[in-house]
């Protein structure tokens, strides 16, 4: 199982490679006029429903093989994992670059991020409800119903199709004059303004055919242009886009951190500070109402700040800079907050409580100025000759880097486990064995023991990573982002 957990985890970097460049060349055309359904609903519609499907199905295995190896278990939850990534990877992108495309001005952005925030709270906390409650009842009358109820809670998104249809009749809209403006240079992009209402369509519109022969370059030619001149592959005839390699680095360095952060702990709650069934349910979930209650507050209060002004008059991007800073600096401190909380000082669990306060408390903002950025660089992008309409693919590569870092450093980490001694025993098939009369006290019993068996180096390298490997990718975000 571990190794299809793997599998599917780096199917991510693949779909975000292939379906930003599908959506770019227009791939749904044929069934979906581009002319009324626009670029990117199509992309919505279709892959929404994919993706709460194959949620949905995931839980309702048609049984296992005959001779007890599960074959049957294993090859569907293949299959409806990849479909059910495929799905969301298409989603994603397309609402990436239909935002860029519908809000153009900063602080629409902020605005339109702040409230996706809280949606993707409510939807990660309806889909935490579904496996909890899977947890303590997995019959197959509970998982019907449960499947039963993903479905329309997975295709609420569908209610931005139309809005999706209406950016692309809004941008083929005849302009008195179609001349692009100029734009910042692109290497200052992740601290200058450069919110033009203008968009890929109608900046397409101005090339000349031989342009519009050249516009769809994929993935590979574009991370090229982010490679230093004395790169095998680099393309010399062009300087490098160091705003793309920066932005590339961003989001490599701070999906290692989130990866690493996710897979260590709840092992760093059970083993390091060594607490099980009970006490360990009221520490994650305490943890998670602190973090959840500061996230919420402050998404407010950052939404509040950096929507505020109007960025069409900030020629010299003062706004800009200081969002860049605030977020730059807060990265760093949590960091050092980190590496101070969770590397030196004796663990504790009043301490994963104040982490979990500081960190929603520094990271909050960062999301803001990442997004801000990354729509910078397409409009930036849009603007040039012969670059007319690969925002998709932009966006793709973005996520592509994200989805391999996470892949890479979770599976690393997982795997670390073991070189640092881990061992398991399966509790429940030894109570079941046993002449116990209360099994549940059994099998507490036998885990505590395990708990206690775990070598200190199993400790000390949870603690590593925690407060020593994930603080480093932090500061190398807050420099790729600076």
């Amino acid at each position: 199982m571990g190794v299809l957990v793997t599998v599917a985890s780096f199917a991510g970097p693949f779909n975000s490679f292939v379906v930003g460049q599908l959506q770019d060349r227009e791939f749904l055309s044929l069934c979906f006029p581009v002319s009324r359904w626009g670029r990117h609903a199509p992309w919505l519609l279709t892959h929404c429903m994919l993706a709460a499907m194959a949620a949905a199905l995931i839980y309702l295995p048609p049984g296992t093989s005959v001779d007890g190896d599960s074959v049957v278990l294993y090859v569907w939850f293949m299959v409806l994992t990849l479909s059910a990534f495929w799905g969301a990877s298409g989603c994603f992108i397309a609402f990436e670059a239909a935002r860029r495309e519908t809000y153009p001005f900063k602080e629409e952005r902020i605005i339109v991020e702040g409230f996706c925030k809280y949606a993707c709270m409510i939807g990660g906390g309806t889909g935490g409800i579904v496996v909890l409650a899977l947890m303590i009842d997995s019959s197959v009358q509970k998982r019907i119903l449960f499947s039963a109820f993903l479905v329309p809670v997975g295709i609420v998104s569908l209610v931005a199709v139309p809005r999706f249809r209406n950016t692309q009749a809004e941008a083929v809209q005849p302009k008195a004059t179609v001349g692009v403006e100029e734009g910042p240079d692109i290497d200052e992009l992740p601290v200058k303004e450069t919110n033009s209402p203008k968009n890929c369509e109608v900046a397409a519109t101005s090339l000349d055919s031989e342009a519009n022969a050249t516009i769809h370059s994929g993935v590979l030619p574009l991370l090229a242009e982010a490679l230093p001149s004395w790169c095998p592959g680099r393309n010399r005839k062009g300087t490098c886009n160091w705003a793309l390699l920066c932005l590339l680095g961003v989001r490599f360095w701070d999906s290692a951190y989130a990866s690493s952060i996710g897979s260590m702990i709840l092992y760093y709650v059970t083993y390091t500070l060594g607490l099980s069934s009970w006490e360990r349910a009221q520490t994650i979930a305490g943890a998670g109402m602190v973090a959840g209650v500061t996230e919420v507050i402050m998404n407010f209060v950052f939404m509040k700040v950096y929507s505020n002004g109007d960025g069409r008059t900030d020629r010299t991007g003062a706004a800009d800079k200081q969002m860049l800073r605030l977020s730059v600096s807060l990265k760093v401190v949590n960091a050092i907050g980190t590496f101070l909380i969770i590397g030196i000082a004796p663990p504790s669990v009043p301490l994963v409580f104040l982490w979990a306060f500081t960190s929603r408390l520094n990271l909050c903002s960062f999301s803001y100025w990442r997004i801000s950025a990354q729509c910078w660089l397409v409009d930036e992008d849009c603007l040039q000759a012969k670059k007319g309409r690969r925002e998709a693919t932009i966006f793709g590569a973005l996520s592509m880097t994200a989805h391999f870092a996470g892949a890479i450093f979770a599976s690393a980490t997982f795997f670390g486990l073991g070189f640092a001694g881990l061992t398991t025993r399966n509790c429940e098939s030894v109570c079941q064995a046993s002449d116990a009369l209360d099994q549940g006290v059994c099998i507490d019993d036998c885990f505590n023991v395990t708990i206690k068996d775990q070598p200190e180096s199993l400790k000390l390298y949870i603690r590593s990573i925690l407060g020593f490997w994930a603080p480093f990718c932090e500061l190398l975000t807050a420099l790729n982002a600076y």
